[in-house]
């Protein structure tokens, strides 16, 4: 009985998610001009590194390796996403959103650090250490590229605990779930060996629209935010 009143309430979260994308109403003011401008203005960055490696180093990846432009340019749209983040808690009172901000916010920050720092590879280093494992096993070579897949479901598990309140974001709804494809794109890239430049370019993809969506809330009127809280109940209800 659990079970199946558990499946029927992810299923009507779905529903209510997809309705809420397809409807995100009207966007905060400035936000449409400001959003088009950046993903626009990331699209365009990401093109010309592309661009750039394959005219001086005949090599499209080039700027994409570790430590590239590429990987800078991925750092500041998660720490900025996170900055974002942490303006938006900064402004709630209530204990529910403060919490949901708060842990957004140093999630982006954390993937900024493990992308400029490697940590994901650093702990698939220490792993093969500890069980003495080699890392040229085609089992175990690509346990770095688990440790990212696995931000995903971490992500959703969060995303529905506080659904109650993320359903009250239209427009960082919509952002969010357009950057499942280019995220899941850069996931298989990686496993699969696609040139970097097609699997850090997703990457850039998925990281403006998602700092894109948290724009949009940070774009949003304290009133409005306020307004929507009275319907919230406790997240994991």
């Amino acid at each position: 009985m659990g079970e199946k009143k558990s499946k029927l309430e992810l299923g009507t979260t779905l529903k209510r998610a997809w309705q809420a994308a397809l409807h995100p109403g009207s966007p905060p003011p400035l936000y449409g001009p400001l959003a088009g401008l950046f993903l626009f203005s990331v699209v365009c960055l990401f093109s010309s590194l592309a661009y750039g490696g394959w005219r001086y180093a005949n090599d499209a990846g080039a700027l994409f390796n570790e430590s590239g432009t590429g990987t800078h340019l991925n750092v500041l749209l998660l720490f900025g996403g996170g900055v974002l983040a942490l303006c938006v808690w900064k402004r709630h009172d209530v204990a529910e959103y403060r919490r949901f901000w708060l842990v957004v916010a140093i999630g982006l920050l954390y993937l900024a650090l493990d992308d400029l720092a490697k940590v994901h590879e650093h702990i698939d280093i220490y792993i093969h250490k500890a069980f003495r494992a080699d890392r040229g096993h085609p089992i175990t070579d690509h346990l770095d590229d688990v440790i990212v897949l696995a931000y995903g479901p971490i992500a959703a598990v969060f995303a529905y605990k506080a659904r109650e309140i993320i359903l009250g974001y239209g427009w960082f709804l919509l952002m969010n779930a357009l950057a499942v494809l280019p995220f899941s794109l850069m996931v298989v890239g990686d496993v699969f060996g696609f040139p970097i430049h097609l699997e850090e370019s997703m990457k850039l993809l998925a990281c403006s629209l998602i700092s894109a969506g948290i724009l949009s809330v940070y774009l949003t009127p304290s009133q409005a935010e306020m307004d929507g809280e009275g319907k919230m109940t406790p997240s994991g209800s």
